[in-house]
């Protein structure tokens, strides 16, 4: 577990099939054989930060939510915001914003009439992308969790 964001490093195990093509060696059948490589897939490549805020105003009763995304030269930010409504049974999306744009940096501010009596957070997927909107990179966030 990386301690600074709290995110497990993923690891992952493929196996691939590498065929011999040494041919000064005794063995030169071209035979294959099956080789297992762990590899490690980091976070934040062409991601540099990423931000959120989750506010609930008593006057309208409503939920404003902020997220922003920051990425290296050469990829494009984007960001979706999903606000989420506590139920008995666990977290439930109730509203999505989903936006990117041909910047390195893009924020998303937006309201949102919720009710009373409840738990509120957002999940943020915050990402980088190429400028056909092929993603590259990506990161979730939660906002701390608020309550009326």
């Amino acid at each position: 577990v990386d301690e600074e964001i709290g995110e497990p490093i993923k690891i992952h195990k493929t196996s691939h099939k590498i065929k011999n093509s040494k041919k000064d060696e005794k063995d030169s059948s071209g035979s294959e054989e099956d080789l297992d490589i762990i590899g490690i897939v980091p976070y934040f490549i062409n991601i540099m930060t990423c931000r959120n805020d989750l506010d609930l105003e008593d006057i309208g009763n409503y939920a404003q939510v902020y997220a922003a995304t920051e990425v290296y030269p050469g990829n494009y930010a984007g960001v979706k915001i999903e606000l989420q409504q506590m139920y008995p049974y666990g977290w439930r999306t109730i509203k999505t914003w989903d936006k990117w744009e041909k910047t390195d940096y893009f924020s998303v501010e937006a309201n949102w009439v919720v009710s009373r009596s409840f738990q509120y957070r957002t999940k943020n997927t915050h990402t980088a992308r190429t400028s056909t909107g092929a993603i590259t990179d990506t990161a979730i966030s939660y906002s701390y969790i608020l309550a009326f």
